[in-house]
């Protein structure tokens, strides 16, 4: 019966896909399409890992020259070993998960977000509606992301520590274009002090990037500053302990600490000439060799010049790096434990204990943090709380940046996956709530933050990751009824916020004026304060 459904169905659909011409279609009707294509794509996969199990388990890929399940599906399939290895493995764990295994026969989830969500759920059970929840309301890197706090948390940090200690590596080659590529492995504690010493390099290769009109991904960013930081820390060797050159001479105060590498060409500050080589005692380590040597006029002003480097992004402009690198928020590392894991010293399920943005990490490893390295951020937590501070700035202060940032790296649209160059958003505007507080933000990517202020886009109401609404969706808060004096204040469209929140947040409002003696607008007036001339505050800009 199997056989003839299976063929039934191939026949129908090659049969619509030769039939189908988009050219045809309109906009709305191509995008039913897909979305009614992809919904069935979903189930006839998952239909293809459960019938590829029953041909491992009854050896009937053996015979055909496959030395495995895995090699025989990748064949049939047009996937890749691992990948096919990976879809076994996804369909004989959602056997052990009925409430997954419907959810896949139901075109719910992907072959990638089944293997996400039966990773983690086979190792906390109680996880799984969670999970399944992200599958259908996030995206496949947050549903990622999610499993892998999860699964972290379920397991032993130390077992799991050790085993990837065991297990860590540094892989590198060439493609078949020739391009350079690289993939470090290894313990999540190891994260924290790679990314200290990273971030201020790309902070520092962002700025001269803008400087010079360069428009560049994170991942472009991101190597460029890794090779800076090579150059930096090699010239700091080359200068000995203490940051004294190696002639005994200190250079001059603009001087930045960088000194080129075989990836950077750069100018030596002092080449020496064939005919005048430079004292024993003054010998510096030898330089690579670069193909562009400096002029006489460089080398007449090389002592009192910054040593220069040849960057990834324009080899043939040599610009300086700066003694001092980059500060302040963008450089910070976070990282955020459950106060019960802190003082047990290991994760249950249920608690984290991660690296901001990067993953979980053992409690030991945050403890070794807490001793030794004050310039990381640790955010303890007490359930959903992190920090319950206020102030009465426009701005963030220090300590609620950095509790913002601990709560989700990511982009406050639930359809963005974007975690750098994110912006601070106040859900309700500073000109209408003077007081910034942590539930009233949201970190917004540009892009988001560009559509909610100039386009007409408005979240919808909540708190958390939600979706951005265009002006013209059913849902958008544009469309509800507006009422009260914060009705249509919000961020480049009406407020998001429900009539209950409206109420609450105009007598706080009210009261918060009384209490500090300052007039209430006559439109405040019975809320909790006393009325006074009509309010002049200035329109939002959030």
């Amino acid at each position: 019966m199997a056989a003839t459904t299976t063929a039934e169905l191939k026949r129908s659909a090659l049969g619509m896909a030769a039939a189908l011409d988009p050219s045809t279609m309109s906009g709305e009707a191509a995008a039913q399409g897909v979305a009614e294509l992809a919904l069935a794509e979903k189930a006839i996969a998952t239909a293809r890992m459960f019938l590829a199990v029953r041909v491992a388990q009854t050896d009937a890929w053996r015979g055909q020259g496959f030395a495995s399940p895995a090699d025989w599906l990748a064949a049939k399939a047009g996937i890749s070993v691992t990948e096919a290895g990976r879809q076994l493995g996804t369909a004989k764990r959602a056997d052990r998960l009925p409430r997954t295994k419907e959810a896949m026969r139901r075109g719910k989830l992907s072959p990638t977000q089944a293997d996400a969500v039966t990773d983690a759920a086979s190792v906390d059970p109680d996880a799984e509606d969670e999970l399944l929840d992200a599958a259908a309301n996030d995206t496949t890197k947050g549903l990622r992301d999610l499993a892998g706090r999860r699964k972290a948390a379920a397991t032993s940090s130390r077992e799991r520590d050790e085993r990837i200690r065991r297990h860590r590596s540094l892989r590198r080659g060439t493609d078949a274009e020739g391009a350079f590529w690289a993939r470090l492995y290894g313990p999540g504690s190891s994260a924290a002090a790679f990314e200290e010493l990273i971030k201020p390099f790309e902070e520092l290769v962002f700025r001269q990037h803008r400087a010079a009109g360069i428009s560049s991904t994170f991942e472009n960013r991101s190597f460029d500053a890794f090779f800076a930081m090579l150059a930096f820390l090699r010239h700091a060797e080359a200068r000995g302990p203490g940051g004294k050159a190696a002639a005994g001479e200190e250079p001059p105060p603009s001087a930045p600490c960088v000194a080129p590498d075989r990836s950077m060409a750069s100018d030596p500050p002092d080449p020496p000439g064939p005919a005048d080589p430079p004292a024993p005692e003054a010998q510096a380590p030898p330089m690579p060799p670069h193909e562009d040597a400096p002029s006489g006029h460089q080398a007449e002003r090389a002592p009192h010049a910054a040593p220069m480097w040849r960057p990834p992004w324009a080899p043939e402009e040599p610009v300086p790096l700066p003694g001092k690198l980059p500060g302040g928020s963008n450089v910070k590392v976070i990282v955020r434990v459950d106060h019960a894991a802190l003082l047990r010293g290991c994760t249950v399920a249920g608690e984290t204990c991660e690296i901001a943005g990067v993953g979980p990490i053992p409690v030991e490893a945050v403890r070794q943090i807490l001793r030794d390295d004050a310039f990381l951020a640790v955010v303890v937590r007490r359930g959903r709380d992190v920090v319950t501070v206020a102030h009465h700035g426009r701005g963030l202060n220090a300590h609620q940046r950095t509790a913002l940032e601990a709560g989700d790296l990511r982009c406050t649209n639930a359809s963005c996956n974007r975690t750098v160059a994110m912006e601070v958003d106040h859900r309700v505007p500073w000109a209408v709530d003077p007081i910034t507080e942590l539930h009233n933000q949201d970190l917004v990517c540009s892009g988001c933050h560009r559509l909610k202020t100039h386009h007409g886009h408005a979240f919808e109401s909540g708190t958390g990751r939600r979706r951005l609404l265009p002006p013209d969706d059913p849902d958008h808060p544009g469309r509800q009824v507006e009422r009260g004096p914060l009705a249509g204040r919000g961020g480049g469209g009406p407020s998001s916020m429900t009539d209950t929140e409206v109420d609450a947040l105009e007598a706080r409002i009210a009261a918060d004026l009384a209490r500090k003696g300052r007039p209430v607008p006559e439109r405040l007036a019975g809320r909790g304060g006393r009325s006074s001339r009509p309010d002049q505050r200035r329109p939002s800009r959030c």
